[in-house]
């Protein structure tokens, strides 16, 4: 074998482990083909003070290091705001329970469990001034929207997320 032809099977060699660490960069960063993660809920339906039981699902290919693994329950208002042309999507609760902390995560599910607060139909956004609160007042908005929402947090990359909408109801 010629000296050409050690050098071209070095170079492939090169470029081979080269190209399998973009690879692996470029899934770390995008999280295509890396697997996703699936929110179950038991029944997707509560009152005010009533418990949102379920699981979160993690379906990776492959063992993933991430910071936490976390599971919220929110609730958003559609609302106009003056000099806005269209509404606006407040928030008005978030709770975040943390089922699991750093570690590396394979396929397994966690269970979980979430209070719906018991003012649950009577939320309000914060206002940091008093006429806004005059301004909210006969502002048009729509009904509370709740979510409940799965996050597993990667380091450096896109994080996994499933999210279930859910109707908090007497």
């Amino acid at each position: 074998m010629s000296e050409f032809d050690d050098a071209v099977k070095k170079a492939g060699s090169f470029f081979s482990k080269l190209g399998s660490q973009v690879k692996s960069t470029a899934k770390h960063v995008t999280g295509v083909g890396r697997g996703d993660i699936k929110l179950e809920l038991d029944v997707p339906k509560a009152p005010p003070g009533g418990s949102l039981r379920g699981r979160i699902v993690l379906q990776l290919t492959e063992p993933t290091d991430a910071k936490r693994l976390v599971v919220s329950l929110r609730a958003t208002r559609r609302q106009r705001q003056a000099g806005a042309t269209s509404p606006v999507s407040v928030e008005l609760y978030k709770f975040e329970h943390e089922l699991a902390g750093a570690q590396r995560y394979e396929i397994t599910s966690y269970p979980f469990e979430l209070t719906v607060p018991a003012d649950a139909l009577e939320l309000k956004p914060s206002a940091s001034h008093p006429l806004l609160d005059v301004v909210k007042a006969f502002a048009p908005s729509g009904p509370i929207a709740w979510q409940v929402v799965a996050r597993l947090e990667i380091p450096w990359g896109k994080d996994f997320t499933s999210s279930v909408d859910v109707v908090v109801s007497r």
